[in-house]
């Protein structure tokens, strides 16, 4: 379930949960739906490509892949 928090700098913090990660996005205006579903597919694609390492524990970012990474270069 995804929540959303209005700051006082009128910015949105949308949070989305995943099984073992949390995806959290910073907006300066209220988000659109087609956003938000990109959001949540985003999240399911991060678990989806490190569902192994995700269900051993493992923490350390630089062992992650991070399939989306090319939308925000």
């Amino acid at each position: 379930q995804m929540r959303s928090i209005e700051t006082e700098n009128a910015q949105w913090v949308r949070f989305v949960p995943g099984q073992h990660t949390t995806l959290a996005v910073l907006f300066s205006n209220e988000p659109a739906r087609a956003q938000l579903e990109m959001l949540q597919d985003l999240q399911a694609h991060f678990e989806r490509a490190n569902q192994l390492l995700l269900n051993r524990g493992v923490t350390d970012a630089s062992q992650f892949v991070f399939p989306h990474a090319a939308v925000f270069e």
